[in-house]
């Protein structure tokens, strides 16, 4: 692919665009890379833009850009079968480095942030394990018995009751788009990991999401809704993935039993729950390492 100088100019300031608002946990808009493109270039070489950005973000930086599915997104149907309806026009990175050099390699994040994306992987694990979607009351509760809310993410307020403090946790997630309301995917769906834009995207400021600012969220919760995986959750994490996490923190064997007793608590097929990657660290596109576990298994105790 030739481009011009020019054009070489704004794939560079669409892959800074990209990691900048990655950084920060924001989706880019599909019209924000448009108006970002077509300052400097004409319509007619977007593609040709996305594309080049895309191929320089793979081959440098290991990552892609994904776009956040839309409404009835991946809608499990007689838990066998998944059918794609088009995404939201939004965008976040998605690692595709393989799992192999993720082992030999790890990522190493920022401690807060790694204690973090492990709360994040036990959250979404307790609506896995509920057949996929959980009511606000009994996710409270269980995230109240692992503890969660008593870890450092917190201002520090020791007035502050740990009820407030699971709440103000799970509309941090809903903010940043790992949970979504219930009530904005299929009820027909077996399982409802789909992802949706839900009442945490709308109310979701242009600011930067990141993990500290995610905490001062505005969302409301619905005490009368239940909640699912987010449209992040469904692009960053996979059922194999959520799997294996949930074996080694409870340190049970990846077995058929193991697989069995999962499968009748998430209402996803055993051949859903592994792939061909499942015996190294971790497939692509997760934000779980070694570290994460580590800064997790000792924090929690799940059980399928």
């Amino acid at each position: 692919m030739i481009l011009s100088e020019e054009n070489i100019g704004v794939v560079r300031d669409l892959i800074r665009f990209a990691l900048s608002s990655e950084g920060s946990r924001k989706p880019i808009k599909r019209e924000d890379i448009r108006e970002l493109v077509l300052k400097k270039s004409n319509k007619l070489e977007f593609k040709k833009i996305f594309s080049a950005a895309q191929s320089k973000l793979k081959s440098d930086f290991g990552c892609e850009l994904v776009e956040l599915p839309a409404k009835k997104k991946l809608v499990v149907k007689n838990k066998t079968s998944k059918k794609s309806q088009p995404g939201t026009g939004r965008y976040i990175l998605r690692s595709i480095i393989d799992p192999e050099l993720r082992r030999q390699f790890p990522i190493v994040f920022d401690t807060q942030e790694e204690k973090f994306n492990g709360v994040i992987a036990v959250v979404l694990s307790l609506v896995f394990l509920n057949y996929g979607t959980i009511t606000l009351d009994s996710l409270l509760n269980r995230i109240e018995q692992l503890g969660l809310p008593n870890l450092p993410f917190f201002p520090d307020n020791p007035l502050e009751d740990i009820r407030n403090k699971g709440i103000e946790l799970i509309s941090a997630l809903l903010k940043l788009e790992y949970l979504a309301k219930v009530d904005t995917f299929s009820k027909t769906s077996t399982n409802s990991r789909a992802g949706a834009t839900n009442s945490a995207t709308s109310q979701a400021p242009n600011s930067a999401l990141s993990v500290s600012n995610a905490f001062n969220s505005d969302v409301i919760l619905d005490g009368n809704s239940e909640y699912s995986w987010g449209p992040r959750a469904v692009v960053e994490y996979s059922y194999p993935d959520i799997t294996k996490f949930i074996s080694e923190l409870t340190d049970s064997i990846f077995d058929q039993e193991f697989l069995e007793k999962v499968s009748k608590s998430s209402g996803v097929p055993m051949s859903d729950l592994q792939d061909s990657t499942q015996d190294t660290n971790t497939p692509p596109g997760s934000n779980l390492t070694n570290s994460t576990l580590n800064e997790t298994e000792n924090t929690v105790s799940l059980s399928p």
